[in-house]
C-alpha cells in the first residue's frame, strides 16, 4: 500500500503543491468575500435603523 502511494505521490508532488496552494488561495478569497459581505450587511442594517429613527424623530 505504502509503495503504491509513494509511487503516485513522489512524481506528482509539484502538482499536489500547486493544488494545495490553489485551494488555499481560493479559500482565503472566499473568506474575505464572506467577511466583507457580512460587514456590508451589518453597515446597511445600522444605516437603515438610523434612518428609521431619524424619520420617526422628524414626525414627532
Amino acid at each position: 500500500m505504502w509503495e503504491q502511494w509513494r509511487a503516485w505521490v513522489v512524481p506528482n508532488l509539484g502538482l499536489i503543491e500547486i493544488g494545495m496552494t490553489f485551494f488555499l488561495v481560493i479559500g482565503f478569497c472566499v473568506h474575505q468575500y464572506w467577511k466583507m459581505d457580512r460587514e456590508l450587511k451589518k453597515d446597511r442594517a445600522e444605516r437603515e435603523a438610523r434612518e428609521a429613527t431619524e424619520m420617526s424623530d422628524r414626525e414627532d
